[in-house]
C-alpha cells in the first residue's frame, strides 16, 4: 500500500518543466506501468491528462486540442504527438533566436 500511495504522489506531483518531452513522458508512463503492475488500473484518460495537466503555458493550444478530441486519443498517440509539437516548438524559438541575432 506504501508503495502504491507513493507511486500516485510521484505522478501528482510530475511535471514537464525543463525535461525534454519524450524524457517527461515516458516518466509519467513508467509510473503509470508500476502502479498496473502492482494492480492498479490506470485509464488511457488519466495517463494523457496527467501528461497535459504538467505542461508549460506554451503548450495550452495542444493540450486545448487534446482535450476536445480526448475520445480518439490513446495515450500512446497523444504522446506522439506532443513529441512532434515539442519539436516544432524548440524549432521555432532557434530560428526565431537566429533571427534575433541577424537583426531580423
Amino acid at each position: 500500500m506504501t508503495r502504491v500511495m507513493h507511486l500516485h504522489c510521484q505522478l501528482r506531483s510530475i511535471k514537464k518543466a525543463s525535461l525534454s518531452m519524450p524524457v517527461y513522458t515516458m516518466q509519467v508512463k513508467e509510473i503509470c506501468d508500476l502502479l498496473v503492475s502492482c494492480g492498479n488500473l490506470v485509464l488511457s484518460i488519466e495517463q494523457i491528462t496527467k501528461i497535459l495537466n504538467g505542461l508549460r503555458p506554451e503548450y495550452d493550444p495542444f493540450v486545448v486540442v487534446i482535450s476536445t478530441i480526448h475520445d480518439s486519443y490513446t495515450a500512446d498517440g497523444a504522446v506522439s504527438n506532443l513529441v512532434v509539437s515539442s519539436l516544432e516548438f524548440q524549432i521555432r524559438c532557434v530560428i526565431q533566436s537566429v533571427l534575433t541575432l541577424l537583426g531580423w
